[in-house]
């Protein structure tokens, strides 16, 4: 068994034991259909030599979603309709292609994948609190990890899981500014120098990782920061 494996053995157990996951699971959350649909001009199998964790601002988010959808058994409603005021949120843990050439990346290595089993993804709701945002970050990027014995839902959310819980995130959506950067690196030590990037279309923060997991230095242009 090589050094991932047991690593996830062992992220498998704290999980179950310290994530407060039923505080995010909801009886009024029926939504079923969140299967995700992967066409084969999707895929795109490019071996990942690191990893970006991306966070996004979820009042925003659901700001620009129409109302709808935020009524219960419908797809936003975890997220935007049942009160819980979720921040910062985990968009995905995704896997990064070359170093020389930041932006061209993996996605949907495996092709279209069955629905991952609501008891599973109930775990990763206070991370992520959407189903079907979950099924598409498995489909789209949790099949292009670069250690193949990661690539099961539970293996793959449950390191994704491991590095959220490391981040201390803000509870108001930073800018992009050298203020917000330093705030970042003040509340988390752990960070590499530059390990940051922001993307303006988004608003998302990213943070870089090796393949070992361990937070590096971004490739390519890392900040871009307004006054």
């Amino acid at each position: 068994m090589n050094q991932f494996c047991l690593l996830i053995a062992g992220l498998l157990t704290v999980t179950s034991l310290s994530t407060p996951a039923a505080s995010c699971v909801d009886p009024r959350d029926r939504y079923d259909d969140y299967d995700n649909r992967v066409s084969a001009r999707q895929i795109k199998n490019i071996p990942s030599e690191y990893y970006v964790l991306s966070y996004s601002w979820s009042p925003g988010y659901c700001a620009g979603v129409d109302a709808d959808s935020k009524q219960p058994g419908k797809r936003n409603f975890l997220q935007c309709g049942s009160g819980r005021g979720f921040g910062y949120i985990l968009h995905g843990l995704w896997p990064q292609g070359s170093m020389d050439r930041p932006g061209v990346f993996p996605r949907a290595c495996e092709g279209d994948q069955p629905k991952v089993p609501r008891k599973i993804l109930e775990k990763y709701l206070c991370m992520t609190p959407s189903l079907n945002l979950l099924q598409h970050e498995w489909e789209f990027h949790g099949t292009c990890l670069h250690d193949e014995s990661l690539e099961t839902p539970d293996t793959y959310f449950s390191m994704a899981l491991e590095l959220h819980s490391r981040m201390r995130l803000p509870e108001r959506e930073l800018p992009n500014t050298q203020h917000s950067r330093d705030w970042f690196y003040t509340h988390n030590p752990h960070l590499a120098s530059n390990a940051i990037k922001y993307l303006p279309s988004s608003r998302e923060w990213l943070f870089c990782f090796s393949n070992e997991f361990r937070s590096m230095t971004c490739p390519g242009r890392t900040y871009s920061a307004t006054p």
